[in-house]
């Protein structure tokens, strides 16, 4: 398998993964409570998310396919993983301008602003089959009003998502994925920052990875996920957790995190 910057005619595949990889995730079972019952609603609701994020100006996007160098039953030039990637930082730092420029210019301007339109359109006419819209509300509100957990740590990669589709799961993908990140991070000397699903929190853990915070609202307390997540192996912006701060209280649940920062 190999790793490469995603492109528009890898939509489809992108589409297939993450479908079938966040289908059930706690925000979707949430959020979008019909999904199943709705499959081609479901579908053109991914789609649309997609195609938005990759236009985003920063964001680069990278896909895991499958090549001959796997085992003969994997199938070939098949994405089976994909991850969006976001450098934070002063737009003076040169680092920083460089990744900027990613998906900049009027042609992306343009793609951007339909498909704002279309996204507004589908919101207007309540044409997602899928979506508690109360549910929705309540989530883009919090989401609004949640404090930056990253905010003292000025320069970084943010992992935005990180899929791999079911049927790969456990076979190394996801750490080929992350090597993306990891190498630039390490070369330019940054943390890498992150929001955990509950299956992602021990692959992140086992990556290094620390959970500093929870992403917490009232209305999710329940919500196993959430764990707020830094690669910071220099202790730049971080440090370790003493016993007493090892166990916080979020909305009456206690939750573990490791370190604090600084």
């Amino acid at each position: 398998m190999h790793v490469r910057p995603a492109t528009a005619a890898d939509v489809p595949g992108l589409v297939d993964v993450g479908d079938a990889a966040f289908i059930d995730s706690e925000l979707n079972a949430w959020v979008y409570p019909h999904r199943r019952a709705f499959p081609e609603s479901r579908r053109a609701r991914v789609l649309l998310a997609i195609r938005t994020a990759l236009a985003k100006p920063g964001v680069h996007g990278v896909v895991c396919v499958a090549d001959s160098d796997d085992p003969a039953d994997w199938p070939r030039d098949h994405i089976i993983g994909y991850a969006s990637w976001e450098r934070q930082g002063p737009a003076s730092d040169p680092v920083v301008a460089r990744y900027r420029e990613h998906n900049t210019g009027a042609f992306k301007a343009v793609e951007r602003t339909l498909l704002g339109l279309q996204s507004r359109y589908v919101d207007y006419f309540r044409l997602d089959q899928t979506v508690d819209r109360e549910a929705k509300a309540v989530f883009e509100k919090e989401s609004a009003e949640f404090p930056n957990p990253f905010a003292s740590v000025p320069a970084h990669w943010s992992l935005v998502v990180l899929g791999v589709h079911p049927d790969w799961q456990g076979k190394g993908v996801g750490k080929k994925i992350m090597q993306w990140g990891l190498e630039r991070a390490a070369a330019e000397d940054v943390p890498i920052t992150l929001f955990a699903s509950p299956a992602g929190h021990p692959f992140y853990k086992r990556l290094g990875f620390d959970v500093v915070g929870w992403a917490v609202t009232e209305s999710v307390k329940w919500s196993e996920g959430g764990a707020i997540m830094i690669l910071d192996p220099e202790r730049r912006f971080t440090r370790e957790a003493t016993e007493e701060e090892r166990t916080k209280d979020y909305f009456g649940v206690k939750r573990k995190i490791d370190t604090v920062f600084l």
